[in-house]
C-alpha cells in the first residue's frame, strides 16, 4: 500500500493527543485552567511513526511544569509556505494535570519542522527554547526503577492476534529488569526483526518503559529508552522463563481502543474526530468485536501481481485504530476509505501481509466516527 512514511509519521502524532479523552473535553479543560494550578506532568516518548510508547515518565516540578506550559502557549504558529525536511525523530506526548484532572495534552515532534500539535488540533511552531526546556524536563524525570509489574505481548504469527501474560511479582520483575540491563551491548548488529518476539513493559506506578526480546537467529534485546540492541544469554532467557513461569499466557483481549477518523489534504487534517473506548461494558464488548473482525479479515489478494495502491498524496479519509490491554500496546489498524487494503502493524515485524475491508469492518468502524 502506497502510504509514505511521512504521512503515516504525521497522522501517528497527531493521534497521541488522544491519550485519556476527546480533543474537545480537553481543551475545554485547558482554558478552564490557570496554568499556575499545574501539579504533575506525564511526559510519554514515542519513536518515528510509532504508535507505542517506548518509555512514560512523571514530573512533579511544578515550577518547571509552568516553564514548559506558557512557553508552550507563547509559541508562534507555524509560518505559511515554509519548508520542511523529511528526517524521521522522537516525539514527545505530554500531558499536564491539576490533581487528577487532565488540563492540556500536546505532542512535540522533532521531525520534519519540529511541530507542536496543541489537543485542540492547533499547530505551533517551537523554537530552540521551547526544546531546551522539554529535554531539561524529560531528562530530570526518574524512569523505571523498581517496577511493580510486567505485561508480556508475545507475537509469534504474523496473521494471527498476539498473546498476553501479566506477571504481578514486584522482586521477580525488579530481578529480570535488573538481568536486562546488565546485559552486553552488541558490537555487531544483527537483524533481529520478524517473529516470535515479545513486548514487555514493565510498570512502576504511572511509569513505564518498554522493552523488546527477539528470539530467532539474532537472539537480540533491545531497551527502548536507549540506543542500540544487547545480546540475550542463556541465563536471562532462562530468567525469562522463570519469571513468566509464574503466569499464563491468554488470546490478548484489548480493553481500549483509541481511534482518530480523519479527512487529510496534502498531510494537513480538517474535520478531526477521536475516540477512546472501553470504560463501559458496552464499550469494551464493541473493542473486542472490532479486534476479533480485524484481525479475522481476509488476506488481500494480489491482482496483476500487485496490491491496490491507496493515494500517498491528494485528499483521503483514514482511519486508525489503536488496541491496547493493561496499559501494553498490541497493534494498530490503518484503514483508507474507498480503499481496499487495512495495514495491522506490529512494531518489530516485516512484511505482514495486508488485509481486505469488508462489509463488516466498515459497518462496525465508520459509526463511531459520527456519534
Amino acid at each position: 500500500m502506497r502510504v509514505g512514511k511521512h504521512l503515516l509519521l504525521i497522522l501517528s502524532m497527531a493521534l497521541l493527543v488522544v491519550g485519556c479523552g476527546s480533543t474537545e473535553q480537553a481543551h475545554a479543560q485547558s482554558q478552564a485552567q490557570h496554568n499556575n494550578s499545574l501539579t504533575k506532568l506525564q511526559i510519554k516518548l514515542f519513536g518515528p511513526g510509532e504508535t507505542a510508547p517506548l518509555k512514560r515518565v512523571v514530573i512533579n516540578d511544578q515550577e518547571l511544569i509552568q516553564k514548559l506550559y506558557a512557553q508552550a502557549q507563547a509559541l508562534p504558529k507555524p509560518q505559511k509556505d515554509r519548508i520542511c525536511t523529511m528526517q524521521l525523530g522522537l516525539s514527545y506526548a505530554l500531558s499536564f494535570w491539576n490533581g487528577d484532572k487532565l488540563v492540556e495534552m500536546m505532542v512535540a515532534n522533532s521531525s520534519g519542522c519540529g511541530d507542536l500539535m496543541l489537543s485542540s488540533g492547533d499547530w505551533r511552531q517551537p523554537d530552540r527554547q521551547f526544546w531546551q526546556v522539554l529535554r531539561q524536563a524529560y531528562d530530570s524525570a526518574a524512569g523505571v526503577k523498581q517496577p511493580d509489574s510486567l505485561a508480556v505481548v508475545r507475537y509469534t504469527d504474523k496473521t494471527q492476534p498476539p498473546l498476553y501474560a501479566r506477571v504481578t511479582s514486584a522482586s521477580q520483575v525488579q530481578k529480570f529488569l535488573t538481568a536486562l540491563h546488565q546485559l552486553p551491548r552488541q558490537a555487531d548488529q544483527c537483524a533481529p526483526v520478524g517473529m516470535p518476539f515479545d513486548d514487555l513493559y514493565f510498570f512502576e506506578g504511572e511509569k513505564m518503559l518498554r522493552v523488546q526480546i527477539f528470539k530467532g537467529a539474532c537472539k537480540a534485546v533491545r531497551i527502548m529508552s536507549e540506543e542500540g540492541w544487547r545480546t540475550m544469554d542463556q541465563t536471562v532467557e532462562q530468567l525469562l522463563e522463570q519469571t513468566l513461569a509464574t503466569t499464563s499466557f491468554a488470546k490478548a483481549i484489548p480493553d481500549r481502543l483509541e481511534m482518530r477518523i480523519a479527512f487529510t489534504k496534502h498531510g494537513q487534517d480538517n474535520g478531526l474526530t477521536f475516540m477512546d473506548l472501553g470504560h463501559n461494558n458496552e464499550e469494551l464488548q464493541r473493542v473486542r468485536k472490532i479486534y476479533d473482525v480485524t484481525y479475522a479479515l481476509p488476506l488481500l489478494p494480489l491482482r496483476n501481481g500487485n496490491h491496490e495502491s491507496c493515494p500517498a498524496s491528494g485528499s483521503l479519509k483514514y482511519y486508525m485504530l489503536i488496541f491496547s490491554q493493561g496499559g501494553a500496546w498490541l497493534t494498530t489498524a490503518i484503514a483508507y476509505e474507498n480503499c481496499e487494503p487495512v495495514q495491522l502493524n506490529t512494531v518489530g515485524a516485516t512484511g505482514i501481509p495486508l488485509r481486505q475491508a469488508t462489509q463488516e469492518f466498515w459497518s462496525l468502524v465508520r459509526p463511531i466516527g459520527v456519534q
